[in-house]
């Protein structure tokens, strides 16, 4: 018995080590989550196991390329590795669809941080799926009983989504199942088979999702039900909206920090020309902080960005000429948000973090004309990691190195590179407006950072939140504060409210009703997981 099963090892010895393999991974990345036990942990890990064990002999029966197919699974089961690593949770729809819009350099800051997590698990990964894929085909056992193996332990997976909930939830199960299907499998699925299938399907549910975006992306708009446009509304002549980039609120001198990290910004507070509130963004990544910030999208209903008017295409109507200036990526106009947003703006630019942020203002000046009513949306890629390219030889110099603050002085000289870019703006209004002119700079962070990790983590981690919004008023400052008060709940600012906001300031009256629903939304924010949570519990 025993050189029986000596023999049978050393046969499939590489089969045996990939199986042991996944289910000690797929184990431990199930550690940690609210429905995790040890038996269940153990069950799930085996399911596991055997469907990435059935693809690897699945994939040994392909002629001349099952080596494409064998490295692209562990591409996807070391995307899943690399992120418990470095995250300590499982991979997410909004993990996913940032590596997909992620432009080279924003990439590449990424990469490089992390290789060290992701190289060993690579490497790793790929040798032991390679050899396994290699030895499986002497394996003589027909396809249709390994797609049958896939098929049950799938649909085991599936099965127990329902079975494992009391009547009450399997209802509310149903409801999200027919709802959004593609959503409601990858974030229940996902925590049951984490290991390389929860990779697939994230990216499956993202491509649905982009899908689904450009067939509704052409359909024409209607204004946001509620809003009206009156030309005898108060509006200012210029606007500029400046949106920063992995920006912590906590990090602003402005904001009580103890180092001077924003000394225009505290020059301007202390002079009495500034409004800043404590604010908190909707979402902790780019592509969602954006979608629902500039449109009517909330955590509870995204159906508006592509069925109403936006920030942009209001401020067009509006009578504004409107100006996209970006140190980001834009993919395509049908091919993400930030990409569709800019699309309607008269002119666009984007230098895929090419540039320091204060050369965008360049372009800026070149169509700055106080006469004419603008609007300028400046996209700056402000405190993104890696954050030691993110300022210059001025921010050195004028923001020392400080004994013990290490950890956290290339990102602190970013947030004092930022403020020089608004101190320029403010120099560029003031030297080119006459003074009867009305002008105002709005500014805010897509979304905040936990220092030296990034953002977009699935664990709450409130510092990927907290975002900086002010105002620089150069008239009608008493106006633009009462108008604020409609969006503060006890002192809070969520940026979800923005586009309400900028309806005010672009002439639009709100009736009661939508400002009561702007104010409901306001409570929650967008998750990595396509789910919404209340701010409060943050």
């Amino acid at each position: 018995m025993i050189n029986v099963l000596g023999s049978i090892f050393l046969k499939y010895r590489f089969t045996i080590l990939s199986f042991l393999y996944f289910g000690i991974l797929a184990f431990w990345m199930r550690v940690g989550l609210p429905d995790s036990r040890f038996f269940f942990n153990l069950i799930y890990a085996v399911l596991n196991a055997v469907i990435l064990q059935s693809l690897i002999i699945l994939i040994s029966k392909i002629p001349k390329f099952s080596w494409v197919f064998a490295f692209v699974l562990s591409l996807l089961v070391t995307a899943d590795i690399t992120h418990k690593l470095v995250y300590g949770t499982l991979l997410t729809l909004g993990g996913i669809s940032s590596m997909f819009e992620s432009n080279t350099s924003e990439a590449g800051d990424f990469f490089l941080l992390y290789i060290k997590d992701w190289l060993p698990a690579i490497l790793l990964t790929t040798s032991i799926i390679m050899l396994s894929v290699h030895e499986a085909r002497s394996i003589t056992i027909r396809k249709k009983y390994i797609v049958g193996f896939l098929v049950i332990a799938l649909s085991l997976n599936f099965a127990s989504i329902f079975l494992s909930r009391g009547e009450g939830e399997r209802v509310t199960a149903y409801e999200e199942f027919n709802t959004a299907p593609d959503l409601f499998i990858q974030t229940s699925m996902s925590v049951r088979i984490p290991l390389g299938v929860n990779s697939f399907i994230s990216t499956l549910s993202y491509w649905n999702e982009m899908r689904k975006f450009r067939e509704e992306a052409t359909l024409p708009k209607v204004l946001m039900p509620g809003l009206s446009y009156s030309q005898k509304n108060v509006s200012p002549q210029t606007i500029f909206l400046v949106i920063g980039e992995s920006s912590l609120r906590t990090h602003y001198s402005l904001y009580g920090y103890d180092l001077p990290t924003t000394p225009f910004l505290d020059s301007l507070n202390t002079a009495g020309n500034l409004l800043y509130y404590n604010a908190f963004s909707v979402a902790p990544i780019t592509r969602e902080a954006l979608r629902m910030s500039l449109s009517f999208a909330s955590p509870l209903d995204v159906a508006p960005f592509t069925k109403n008017e936006n920030v942009v295409t209001m401020a067009n109507l509006a009578g504004y000429e409107s100006h996209w200036v970006s140190n980001q990526n834009k993919v395509g106009m049908h091919d993400s948000f930030i990409g569709l947003l800019a699309s309607y703006a008269k002119t666009s630019k984007f230098y895929r973090f090419e540039k320091d942020d204060i050369q965008l203002l360049k372009d800026v000046s070149e169509q700055y004309d106080s006469s004419k009513k603008q609007m300028f949306f400046i996209h700056l890629k402000g405190s993104h990691i890696d954050y030691s390219d993110k300022y210059d030889r001025t921010d050195q110099d004028d923001f020392k190195e400080v004994p013990g603050r290490e950890i956290t002085l290339d990102y602190d000289r970013s947030i004092h590179h930022t403020d020089r870019v608004l101190s320029q703006l403010d120099h560029l209004v003031k030297s080119s407006a006459k003074d009867s002119v009305s002008s105002v700079i709005v500014y805010y962070s897509d979304h905040g950072e936990v220092i030296n990790k990034g953002h977009g983590i699935m664990k709450k981690k409130s510092d990927q939140f907290k975002i900086p919004f002010l105002i620089i008023p150069y008239r009608q400052k008493r106006y633009i504060s009462q108008k604020m008060e409609h969006f503060l709940d006890n002192g809070i600012f969520n940026s979800n409210s923005i586009s309400y906001f900028m309806s005010f300031l672009l002439g639009y009256d709100i009736d009661e009703q939508l400002l009561t629903r702007s104010q409901n939304e306001a409570l929650y924010y967008y998750h990595v997981d396509g789910r919404s949570y209340k701010i409060a519990d943050l």
